[in-house]
């Protein structure tokens, strides 16, 4: 299969730190088009009566994707969507603490209840049910190729997490919506951090293997000697910088699958 000429990156707030990237470049290479379905203009949103959240493709989108098939490019499209649920979960000590039993990280469980880890790990798939849905609804509109990011870790140390960017108090910083349950709560600890982290990897991963989309690890590189996001590529404590998006652009650029 020949290399894609043509990426298109379609997704939420992840997809940011590519765009940063891909802004800052000089050189020409592989031509990069991102598609934030949190605008309007592609995407809305709804809720049914039962108060479940529904996302609406609208027709400028998929006459555009319609549009990108049809012509000469090979293009290859690229899913990012929401991403940030092991945070809202696992960033911040809960006011009634609890750890779970998991194949990644030692536990420490003093002081807290210790809950199974098939338990836990449905509470996460029921958290993330509406971006699930919505990405098993994007595979059945969407050509191939087609691959799903995976979000990048949380950093390690706990005590560095609020002096992260994003955690200030400009009124649009992505971290905002963290600031008030860190200042209140504290940050857990690495282990369970990551821990959430892996187990919210460990489900998308199980729905693209049944959708037949690849899943797209983050890059080594990155990461630190236990796994953890390297500061360097952190751009607050859910997203990446653009020296991540650097990195994930040109993995994308080398990809075998396109």
């Amino acid at each position: 299969m020949p290399k894609a000429t043509h990426i298109a990156i379609l997704g939420h707030s992840h997809i940011r730190a590519l765009q940063l990237a891909e802004e800052a470049r000089e050189h020409e290479g592989t031509s990069f088009e991102f598609l934030n379905l949190r605008d309007g203009h592609w995407c809305s949103s709804r809720r049914s009566s039962r108060g479940v959240r529904h996302y609406v493709l609208k027709p400028a989108l998929l006459s555009h994707v319609a549009e990108l098939s049809s012509g000469d490019a090979q293009v290859g499209f690229i899913f990012s969507i929401g991403g940030n649920h092991h945070n809202v979960v696992g960033l911040t000590r809960h006011p009634e603490p609890f750890c779970f039993m998991n194949p990644w990280k030692s536990v420490d469980n003093s002081g807290k209840r210790v809950l199974p880890f098939q338990a836990v790990k449905e509470v996460m798939r029921s958290r993330m049910g509406e971006d699930l849905r919505f990405l098993r609804k994007l595979t059945g509109i969407f050509p191939r190729p087609a691959l799903v990011l995976q979000v990048p870790p949380p950093v390690q140390l706990s005590d560095t997490v609020p002096n992260l960017p994003g955690l200030e108090t400009q009124p649009y910083s992505p971290g905002r919506l963290y600031r008030k349950l860190v200042l209140r709560y504290g940050v857990e600890s690495s282990s369970h951090r990551y821990a959430v982290w892996r187990l919210q990897s460990e489900i998308q991963e199980e729905v693209c293997k049944d959708e037949g989309l690849d899943f797209f690890q983050v890059p080594g590189t990155t990461l630190d000697s236990e796994g953890f996001l390297k500061e360097q590529y952190s751009g607050d404590p859910t997203h990446g910088n653009k020296h991540y998006g650097e990195l994930i652009l040109q993995q994308l650029e080398q990809y075998s699958g396109f």
